[in-house]
């Protein structure tokens, strides 16, 4: 309104006839009209939501990408076996099975590809990333999240599980956590981790910027929403959490921990406590990727915990109990004595 009113624009109401003009009964009506439109569209928001829950529930899928060897139902939105993709997606398998590496698979199915078109159907090509993606799906098997038989399955389990044993079988190290990229900012990337699934919460922000305000000072633009969401398992999926919010108590409690917490660790968050508020923020990412273990979030009863990491909490009050032994065994400087000026 304040954009409109400087481009000398009126805005009319079509639907009851209502002009808004300069009055302040004019302003009453916009304000009341936009929260009624507000209050309707998120209970809009609430019922889908909670149908959609409703129908994951029950193994129904109602919205979502179609996986390879799929196609969606026009009237029912559910998976049907496609008679072209179907093939290759248990060829995929069986040759995971037999020990080929992704790479490999990728290569043949797009050699596959280049004979048949309707395979990649305007697809990208292939990926060893992408092959293994296909080879942990659990919906070639039938399932959708926790129903079993929720469409037809491609493979059977034991396909899936020999191929799964044999693409564990290839790895030549234990998964580890990544650094933290620099500037990153999420601080608990790949630290959050849903408490019900068990999966890592990814970071999502909205690219939608709030629009700057007109005049001749530089406008200060707000950052965008940022969120950990739960991308597991059905009756997970749709949990998310403020980004902003869950930091702010994560470091909340490392400065004040609550709980069941060891000494050691209670001495080192100790004398972590000033200095939260003065480091730079690379400087508090590098800290709580060190001390943080992961942080497990509880979307049922919007709690979270934190685990620490036992080694570099042993580390850290090691190297603490070290600097104080040595404060402790220093020689203390001798005063000198200060002569007293004799009177003339």
């Amino acid at each position: 309104m304040g954009t409109f009113k400087r481009r000398g624009t009126e805005l009319t109401i079509v639907a009851g006839d209502i002009h808004l003009g300069e009055l302040a009964m004019s302003d009453l009506v916009l304000n009341v009209l936009a929260t009624f439109a507000e209050f309707e569209r998120e209970i809009i928001g609430e019922r889908l939501r909670d149908a959609r829950a409703a129908l994951r529930s029950r193994g129904i899928r109602n919205a979502g990408r179609v996986p390879f060897g799929y196609s969606s139902d026009p009237l029912s939105h559910q998976l049907v076996v496609q008679p072209a993709e179907a093939p290759v997606v248990k060829r995929m398998f069986e040759m995971a099975a037999a020990g080929a590496p992704p790479s490999a698979i990728a290569t043949w199915i797009n050699a596959q590809g280049e004979n048949d078109r309707r395979i990649l159907d305007g697809r990208q090509p292939w990926s060893p990333k992408a092959v293994l993606r296909v080879l942990n799906n659990r919906v070639y098997l039938g399932r959708m999240g926790a129903v079993a038989d929720a469409h037809d399955a491609i493979v059977d389990e034991q396909l899936f599980m020999k191929a799964r044993a044999a693409v564990d079988e290839r790895r030549t190290r234990t998964p580890s956590r990544r650094m933290q990229r620099e500037g990153d900012l999420f601080l608990l990337r790949r630290l959050l981790r849903c408490i019900h699934c068990d999966r890592l919460m990814t970071t999502s922000s909205s690219r939608v910027l709030p629009e700057a305000p007109m005049g001749p000072k530089p406008p200060k633009v707000a950052p965008p929403p940022r969120y950990y969401r739960c991308r597991g398992q059905p009756s997970c999926r749709g949990t998310q959490v403020s980004a902003e919010d869950i930091e702010q108590h994560v470091l909340a409690w490392l400065r004040k921990p609550t709980g069941d917490i060891s000494p050691e660790a209670l001495t080192v968050l100790t004398s972590y406590a000033p200095l939260w508020e003065v480091l730079f923020p690379e400087t508090v990412r590098r800290a709580v990727a060190q001390l943080v273990w992961e942080v497990r979030w509880d979307g049922l009863r919007n709690d979270f915990t934190v685990v620490l990491d036992e080694t570099a909490i042993a580390e850290a009050h090691a190297s603490i109990t070290r600097r104080e032994e040595e404060r402790a065994n220093r020689p203390k400087p001798r005063r000198r004595k200060r002569k007293r000026a004799r009177p003339r």
